[in-house]
């Protein structure tokens, strides 16, 4: 099995766990990351959900984040919060792990699907993550 295939794996049992954490903290619903994706860059891997901008944010995908407006505002695209998907949280954490950040391109890291983190479903990356990150492949 490939890398990608193993991490997209995992990212089963990771929303798994994620939803037995938030039930085990009484979470309510609205505060559940709605999706899940896997990213790698290089031999670093890493897997979260849909949340609350990155703070702080790798300076290349802020650049593309505030092409399209301001971070932590709706998207005139789409309409979801720029800044906020699963695919900008995990980019993020690549793009900072590496010994010189600022020479990673945002465009080169794979990501798995995303998926549904209450459901294991896949989801479509939204417009603002195509226009950041290109379509999935």
């Amino acid at each position: 099995m490939s890398s990608i295939g193993k991490l997209e794996k995992s990212l089963i049992t990771f929303n798994s766990d994620l939803m037995k954490e938030y039930i085990k903290k009484g979470k309510r619903k609205e505060h559940i990351s709605q999706t899940s994706i896997g990213g790698m860059y290089n031999s670093n891997v890493h897997r979260d959900g849909s949340g609350q901008p990155p703070n702080p944010i790798a300076n290349q995908l802020e650049s593309a984040l505030l092409r399209m407006g301001p971070i932590n505002t709706r998207s005139p695209i789409c309409h979801n919060i720029i800044g906020c998907c699963c695919e900008v949280r995990v980019s993020n954490h690549l793009i900072l792990k590496q010994p010189i950040p600022h020479k990673v391109k945002v465009k080169d890291i794979i990501f798995t699907k995303a998926r549904r983190v209450r459901t294991n479903q896949y989801m479509k990356r939204c417009k603002n993550c195509i226009s950041v990150f290109g379509r999935e492949k």
